[in-house]
């Protein structure tokens, strides 16, 4: 959005600065293993919804701006840098997650050091 309101410039992104941008879905480890079904349905839910997304995006722009305010045109740009669909968490996604938590504890960004690979559950992952 700086990019089309300020004359700002990119001068970094998830590729040049060598980190991927993901977003993940968490629950507590009690909800995940007594509810696997329900975290399967959801799954499922969300992977048709993001399947739609990728084939609609002008669509999902407009739908975004209308309840944010953020003109259409540059929330069709954001939409068409996004990437769409769910992937199951692989040992290279938790060593790329513990690298970024060692940095933030390292800048002291966080307290105490964070295991990754003790927090990831394999309940109900999707398939690529």
């Amino acid at each position: 959005m700086a990019e089309d309101t300020s004359n700002a410039r990119s001068i970094a992104d998830g590729n040049t600065a060598n980190h991927t941008n993901r977003s993940f879905y968490l629950a507590s480890r009690a909800f995940a293993t007594d509810h696997s079904a329900a975290l399967a349905g959801l799954l499922s839910a969300l992977e048709t919804s993001d399947a739609w997304a990728a084939e609609h995006q002008e669509e999902v722009a407009k739908l975004v701006a209308g309840e944010t305010g953020i003109d259409e045109a540059t929330q069709l740009k954001v939409e068409k840098r996004s990437a769409y669909g769910l992937e199951p968490i692989t040992p290279e996604i938790i060593t790329e997650q513990q690298a970024l938590a060692d940095m933030f504890l390292e800048l002291g960004l966080i307290p105490e050091k964070v295991d990754i690979a003790s927090a990831v559950l394999a309940v109900a992952t999707p398939t690529p």
